[in-house]
C-alpha cells in the first residue's frame, strides 16, 4: 500500500468519529450524521484523480489572478461560472467560483470552490458532498510576492496539516490529496497537477452534528464567551506548530463589522461555537519560509535554533500570554499526549521528501519550545 492510499485510509477512518469537539475528554464519540456521504468522496474508496472542465482563462483574467494589487488596486471579479467536475466515467455540471484573498494576487492559478449539480450528483461520490473547496498548485514555481510556494508539492503538504489536526483530536474539515486534470474549454489546454479538496464548512458542520457559522470574517461575537477556552488555546498551539501567521481568533469585544475570526471557520454545537482552523498555505510548515530572527523578541528562547525560537514566538504571540497557566498547561499536556499520533499521521502523509523533513523539523521544534512554555510566557508577560 503506497503512502497516498494509506493516508486516505486513515482519513476515511478519522472521518467517522466526532473528535473531541469542544476541548473536553479525549474519547472518540459517535458517528456524525453526514459521515457516510462525506467520507465516500474524501476516503480511501473515493477517487484519487478528478477532472475539471471550465472556461478558466476568462475567469482568471477577470480576477486578475496572480497580479499584485499595487498602490491603486483594480477590482477583481470572481463571479460564479459553469463547468463540469468528475472522476472516471462520471462528469457532472458544477457551479465554480474562484476564491481567496491575498492568494488571488499571488496565484496565477487560483483556488477554487465547486458546487455539483444536485440531480446529477445523485448516486455518485458527490452525492451528499456537493460543495467542496479546491486548493490548487497556485503557479508553476518559486515563491509568490507574499510568500506562498507556487508549486504543486505545496498542496499535499498543506493537506497533511488537516490530517495532523485530526491526529491531535481537533475538529477539522476533511481534506484529501489527489491530482486534478484541468481542461480549459476556451483554449483546449489541459494540465494535470497535484491538489487537494476539502469539505465546505457546511459539510463539516453536518458531520459534526451542528450548523456552520455564516460569514465568520464579519461575526461580531466574543470567542471567549461562546467557545470553550481549551478549544481556542489548542488552535493557538496548532498555528504555532505549523508556523502560520495568516490567521486570528481575537478574544474580547468585537469592532463593528467583525474581524474576530480570520481563516477560522466555526460550527455551532449546542450552546458552543467550535473553531475549525483552516488555510495554511502561508505557514512555514508548507513553504519552509521562517520568520526572520530579527523579528523575534530577543527575550524568547535566546540561543535556541531558529525554528524553535519561531515556535516559541508564535506561542507567545496574540493572546498566548493572556491564557491562564492552567489553560496553557492543559493544552500542553494534550499535545504531548498526542505527539506519537501526530508524528505517525505526518509519516503516513504522501508528501515530498523535502516537505516531510520540514514537517518533522516543525514538530521537533514545537515540542522543544513547549518544554519551555513557562519560560516563554514569563519572558513576555
Amino acid at each position: 500500500m503506497n503512502r497516498l492510499h494509506l493516508f486516505l485510509s486513515v482519513v476515511s477512518l478519522a472521518g467517522c468519529v466526532s473528535l473531541d469537539q469542544t476541548g473536553g475528554a479525549d474519547d472518540d464519540g459517535a458517528m456524525g450524521k453526514a459521515d457516510g456521504a462525506s467520507s465516500a468522496l474524501f476516503g480511501a474508496s473515493g477517487p484519487s484523480e478528478l477532472v475539471l472542465e471550465a472556461p478558466l482563462a476568462p475567469a482568471f483574467k477577470a480576477a486578475r489572478a496572480g497580479e499584485p494589487d499595487g498602490i491603486f488596486p483594480l477590482p477583481r471579479k470572481t463571479d460564479p461560472f459553469m463547468g463540469k467536475i468528475g472522476y472516471g466515467d462520471v462528469l457532472i455540471d458544477a457551479e465554480l467560483q474562484l476564491r481567496g484573498n491575498s492568494s488571488l494576487a499571488e496565484c496565477p492559478f487560483p483556488k477554487l470552490k465547486a458546487k455539483a449539480d444536485k440531480a446529477q450528483a445523485a448516486g455518485t461520490m458527490f452525492d451528499g458532498a456537493r460543495k467542496i473547496k479546491i486548493a490548487t498548485h497556485c503557479g508553476e514555481g518559486g515563491n509568490g510576492t507574499i510568500g506562498r510556494l507556487r508549486e504543486e508539492k505545496a498542496t499535499w503538504r498543506e493537506a497533511a496539516l488537516y490530517q495532523a489536526m485530526r491526529a491531535l483530536m481537533m475538529p477539522s474539515q476533511l481534506a484529501k490529496p489527489l491530482s486534478i486534470t484541468y481542461r480549459d474549454t476556451t483554449t483546449s489546454e489541459k494540465i494535470t497537477r497535484k491538489a487537494f479538496i476539502f469539505e465546505h464548512v457546511d459539510l463539516a458542520a453536518g458531520r459534526l452534528g451542528g450548523t456552520s457559522l455564516e460569514s465568520p470574517e464579519t461575526w461580531e461575537g466574543d470567542p471567549a464567551q461562546v467557545m470553550d477556552m481549551q478549544a481556542i488555546v489548542r488552535v493557538h498551539f496548532f498555528e504555532a506548530l505549523v508556523g502560520n501567521w495568516d490567521w486570528h481568533l481575537r478574544i474580547g469585544a468585537s469592532k463593528p463589522g467583525g474581524g474576530q475570526l480570520w481563516n477560522i471557520e466555526a460550527v455551532q454545537l449546542g450552546d458552543k461555537l467550535v473553531p475549525l482552523a483552516q488555510d495554511f498555505d502561508l505557514s512555514s510548515a508548507v513553504t519552509g519560509n521562517l520568520v526572520a530572527d530579527d523579528d523575534i523578541d530577543p527575550k524568547i528562547l535566546p540561543g535556541k535554533p531558529p525554528l524553535v525560537r519561531q515556535a516559541g514566538s508564535y506561542l507567545a504571540s496574540e493572546y498566548g500570554p493572556q491564557f491562564s497557566d492552567s489553560e496553557l498547561h492543559a493544552a500542553r499536556d494534550h499535545f504531548t499526549a498526542r505527539r506519537a499520533a501526530l508524528e505517525q499521521a505526518l509519516a503516513d502523509a504522501p508528501v515530498d521528501d523535502e516537505g516531510r523533513a520540514n514537517l518533522s523539523a516543525h514538530v521537533a521544534a514545537f515540542y522543544e519550545a513547549l518544554d519551555h512554555l513557562d519560560e516563554i510566557m514569563a519572558a513576555v508577560r
